[in-house]
């Protein structure tokens, strides 16, 4: 009750100041402080699990035909800017889990850049401490995502949007997305996918998407309650 209040307030507060992607910060502010005191939250597995399953079709939603020519076009420039991206932070990693500051592999999943919530959750299935590594990432992104929000603000002149907000709530396309989550997170957990949960919503309504087969489309609310998990 108190993260959902905290969470509720924070995104509040946010949005009242104009900044986008309030409805990500507040809770992810929230949970930090709820997770680094250790409290724990109760069924927040398959709550994460569903989560990450709508944001996998969130990300879906974004794949289409102008982006995989985008691909096609700068296809080596995109993967030198990733590679070296990677690179820099497995060398982070590394070197700190090299000098033993932190315990175990911790410190390379940690560092390692990506999807917060899939480094996390394949660093809980290789034996790191999900609770270090959730640290480490999300005061990442949390620092990322308020500094382009400060920038999109007064910079910029961005203002906050509902998540989704491009995404057509037609009601067929509604309940093929959340067939797609489901359907997809069940295939990836299945597989024993890292993240699969993600991952396979990801990959399959990414692919119906982009060929024109199936229109990503949820409500903003539910895509709120997603950034909130």
């Amino acid at each position: 009750a108190g993260l959902v209040a905290a969470s509720g307030a924070l995104a509040g507060l946010f949005t009242l100041a104009g900044f986008p992607a309030a409805l990500l910060l507040g809770p992810m502010l929230a949970g930090i402080r709820v997770g680094g005191g250790g409290a724990p939250v109760p069924g927040a597995e398959r709550g994460f699990q569903a989560a990450q399953a709508l944001i996998g079709c969130l990300v879906a939603h974004a794949v289409n035909a102008s982006i995989a020519a985008t691909l096609l076009e700068d296809g080596f420039l995109i993967l030198g800017v990733v590679g070296v991206t990677v690179v820099a932070a497995s060398l982070t990693g590394w070197v700190l889990t090299r000098i033993r500051l932190l315990p175990g592999t911790s410190a390379a999943w940690g560092s390692s850049p990506g999807g917060a919530s899939a480094m996390v959750a394949m660093a809980e299935e290789f034996g790191a401490d999900p609770r270090l590594v959730a640290f480490m990432q999300y005061v990442r992104v949390a620092c990322v995502a308020l500094t382009a929000s400060l920038v999109a603000r007064f910079l910029a002149g961005g203002s906050a949007a509902a998540p989704g907000s491009g995404m057509d709530p037609a009601p067929l396309a509604v309940l093929a997305t959340l067939a797609v989550a489901g359907i997809g997170a069940w295939a990836g957990l299945r597989l024993r996918i890292p993240a699969g949960a993600m991952i396979g919503p990801l990959v399959l309504g990414a692919t119906l998407h982009a060929t024109g087969l199936a229109d990503m489309a949820l409500p903003s609310w539910l895509l709120a309650l997603a950034y909130a998990g």
